[in-house]
């Protein structure tokens, strides 16, 4: 039963992804094409932007805490898988579109953009939420141990201080490199 859940988790990405990609090149062609994140004036003025201000990483806390949050609450029921299935494939389906969005902008620059965009904070959130969602899928306990759910907040905060301080200059040096 739990190695059935963990194909799902993986089934759930990848048609996530795949759904992303075939919906950001059949239905919002036009509208991806219009976007200007991957544009050179949007990337221009990445490069000359200092992200240092606190508003920043409150957004970053307040969006990678909430699926956090709202896992935690939700752990003990069938409604925590629903929540997981959820988050994954909208996971998924986001990649997918950002993924088409560079490589339909940019072409290969623009996936490997997207890429080092996960990097190194993906990483981090990768196993946080692992951890979480193993913990969570396995619904037949009554609650999460104290010191694995420290564990998961660890690797979160630890995104989030990359994706706050290191991303951003990866980022930077690659726009300067395109």
């Amino acid at each position: 039963m739990q190695h059935e859940f963990r194909n799902n988790i993986w089934m759930l990405c990848v048609v996530g992804f795949v759904v992303g990609i075939l919906y950001s090149n059949c239905i919002a062609k036009e509208y991806m094409l219009s976007l200007a994140i991957f544009d050179n004036y949007y990337l221009n003025q990445f490069v000359q932007t200092n992200r240092k201000d606190i508003s920043f990483i409150l957004y970053l806390i307040k969006i990678r805490m909430l699926p956090f949050v709202v896992m935690c609450i939700f752990q003990t029921n069938r409604l925590g898988k629903i929540i997981i299935w959820i988050f994954l494939f909208w996971t998924g389906f986001l990649f997918g579109i950002v993924f088409t969005a560079g490589a339909l902008k940019v072409g290969i620059k623009g996936i490997v953009l997207s890429l080092l965009m996960l990097f190194p904070h993906g990483i981090a959130y990768f196993f946080g939420y692992g951890m979480l969602i193993h913990y969570v899928g396995n619904y037949n306990k009554r609650f999460i141990e104290y010191n694995k759910l420290i564990i998961c907040i660890a690797y979160i905060c630890v995104g989030i201080i990359l994706e706050y301080y290191i991303n951003p200059i990866m980022v930077k040096i690659f726009i300067k490199m395109i």
